[in-house]
């Protein structure tokens, strides 16, 4: 009989740990290398299915003090930098925004 999931899971971190190659590990550690491929698909399988983080939006509320209509703005969300032209389409902008909205 096979081997508990939870057993597999602690054979898949000591194989990536390892820095071997899948070969080389299976041999040295007395593993079916079709298992361990099995195991590290349903993993990478999993990970692509779980959904991402959610992002959560601010409210930016300007004084007209802080406003200048002729400088730039820079949006940074994560890993996604935006910037913001003076004369910008706001059609455009909306667009990307719900763009962003659907794929966080």
């Amino acid at each position: 009989m096979g081997k508990p999931n939870n057993d597999w899971r602690a054979i898949v971190t000591a194989y990536k740990t390892s820095g071997q190659k899948q070969t080389e590990w299976c041999r040295a550690n007395n593993v079916n290398l079709s298992n361990l491929r099995y195991w590290l698909q349903k993993e990478k399988n999993k990970k692509a299915s779980t959904p991402k983080e959610t992002c959560q939006w601010l409210t930016l509320n300007l004084s007209e003090q802080e406003h200048n209509p002729n400088q730039n703005l820079n949006l940074h969300i994560g890993p996604i930098r935006i910037e913001v032209n003076p004369g910008f389409d706001p059609q455009f902008l909306a667009d990307v925004i719900r763009s962003l909205i659907t794929i966080c």
